[in-house]
């Protein structure tokens, strides 16, 4: 310091006795009682991933959540939750950066984002279109490989009997009589990001006390629709394993049901909750190459790129069977399956 006569003013030490104070820019960011700004933030970001996870879980198509209507609106507010919630993060980066730890902002970021994937993810595009110069085909040869080979078994039909009696038998494993082939066997080829349409939306028809088909196959992003022709009350209930997928009742022939997005691959189980005894199954794949073998045990898929993939055969009973096959230009390749118990 400099003094009115242009002399250095004389400088005090400061007394022993007073603590030394810091001097910050900004104070620190306890304003939100015990935690930071940026801890809160990261509590709401964790929180918004909870809630989406759990909703994701219990529906497998959100956005169209029939079953579910509280939930799909839940999600439905989920994206301005979000984005609210990154617009807090960026202006902890901005204008705040000095009442919260940058990691504390790194891990919001991250939330944040992986939240809207989580929201977007279902609807994105993974499969494409195109014309396929050169296909190939498979054509797949489902074998029965044990004795003795089932033969059809008569289910006792305690719901409905004087329609249901005498109609319905197991489906579990059905062999044909003759050549042995092995009938409702899914095959599907992994790998393939782009090539032929899917296929028409799937059907299960409630005929005669069962469903028909008894096993089909499609892609996700299709339709499973379902249809009554019998005079009675059917319930089809289809599951995403655990998860609720659609209930509708029917109560008179010529009824059908418009149908719910297959959002995601699986394994659907449909029942009818008034006769238990009804199955039917849809193994729904991240592409359009899947096919279930027919009576004879045999199935085709058309149109497939060239190349070698890996393929997947399965069988209610008697489960999953893995492979490579090689498919050749303008070439049909055969692929012979030999299933069985313990296969």
């Amino acid at each position: 310091m400099i003094d009115p006569d242009g002399q250095p003013e004389e400088q005090h030490p400061r007394p022993s006795h007073l603590p030394d104070i810091e001097y910050e820019d900004e104070p620190p960011g306890s304003y939100l009682g015990e935690f930071s700004v940026g801890t809160w933030k990261l509590c709401w970001s964790g929180l918004n991933i909870l809630v989406v996870g759990l909703v994701a879980w219990v529906v497998p198509d959100p956005w169209l959540a029939e079953d579910a209507p509280a939930l799909s609106v839940i999600w439905k507010l989920m994206p301005a939750s979000c984005l609210l919630s990154l617009s807090v993060t960026l202006w902890l980066t901005v204008v705040g950066r000095r009442r919260s730890k940058k990691l504390v902002v790194l891990l919001c970021f991250a939330f944040d984002l992986f939240c809207l994937l989580l929201l977007f993810y279902p609807g994105a595009v993974l499969y494409e279109v195109v014309e396929v110069k050169d296909g190939g085909r498979l054509r797949v040869v489902a074998m029965y490989n044990a004795t003795p080979r089932p033969s059809p078994r008569q289910l006792d039909t305690n719901t409905n009997a004087a329609h249901c009696r005498g109609k319905v038998f197991s489906e579990e494993v059905v062999v044909d009589s003759r050549s042995g082939g092995l009938r409702d066997v899914v095959v599907r080829l992994e790998g393939i990001g782009k090539g032929k349409a899917p296929a028409p939306d799937l059907v299960v028809t409630n005929r005669d006390c069962s469903f028909h088909p008894h096993v089909s196959a499609g892609m996700a992003g299709s339709l499973l629709k379902a249809a009554n022709e019998d005079p009675l009350t059917h319930s089809t209930h289809p599951y995403y394993g655990n998860r609720s997928f659609f209930n509708y009742q029917f109560s008179s022939p010529g009824e059908t049901y418009p149908g719910r997005k297959m959002a995601e691959p699986g394994l659907i189980t449909v029942k009818c909750d008034v006769h238990n005894w009804m199955r039917a199954f849809v193994v729904v794949h991240d592409n359009p190459y899947i096919a279930v073998t027919d009576p004879g045990g045999v199935l085709l898929i058309e149109d497939i790129p060239p190349g070698e993939y890996r393929y997947v055969a399965w069988h209610e009973k008697l489960g999953e069977s893995r492979g490579t096959v090689e498919i050749s230009p303008r070439r049909e390749s055969e692929l012979q399956l030999n299933l069985g118990p313990g296969k």
